[in-house]
């Protein structure tokens, strides 16, 4: 019992007021929004519906693309590399979505990783979403096998505070030509 006369195991949902609202949204790194107040129906707020939640800070992330080669015979492997980081605070809903559709048309996907989260892959794009610590750096990695000839554009996008798009271009000739 404190000098208040609360329990010491009082959680947030037994205090009101706008500094609970602040205080609850810094632990757990969302901006919790709706009324400051109690219900004006004297309803329990532990009952209550959850205020709907969001980012309390947009995503603050750098973004780059990388390939290993800007020209390559059918045939031959392509290494891709996205590099994420987190430039602010700790992140949890950190998102990076890369555009497949170009891909798709000259070559085949032979491999994905990350070095933290998971990736989410789709027939026209993958989305990597991790948790980020701050001023810390993920690695999401795939290879592909080339099959057709032409030019592969492929772009890596993001949202957030600094929203970008980061894109790398590969020619793809036939094997007698380089």
């Amino acid at each position: 019992m404190c000098l208040c006369g609360h329990s010491k195991d009082m959680t947030i949902k037994h205090m009101r007021g706008p500094a609970t609202i602040a205080l609850a949204s810094a632990l757990m790194g969302t901006l919790v929004t709706g009324a400051a107040h109690a219900s004006p129906r004297g309803d329990d707020p532990a009952v209550a519906p959850a205020p709907e939640a969001k980012l309390a800070v947009p995503q603050n992330i750098g973004v780059r693309k990388y390939v290993d080669k800007d020209l390559v015979t059918v045939g031959e492997r392509l290494h891709y590399r996205i590099h994420i980081h987190n430039r602010s605070r700790f992140i949890t809903h950190a998102e990076v979505t890369d555009e497949l559709d170009s891909i798709r048309l000259h070559a085949r996907i032979l491999s994905t990783g990350a070095t933290t989260g998971h990736i989410t892959l789709g027939r026209t794009k993958f989305v990597w979403h991790g948790i980020l610590q701050p001023y810390r750096d993920a690695d999401v990695t795939f290879t592909v096998r080339t099959g057709k000839v032409g030019w592969i554009y492929n772009t890596v996008r993001w949202g957030g505070k600094n929203p970008g798009r980061s894109t790398v271009k590969t020619r793809i000739v036939p094997k007698h030509t380089k």
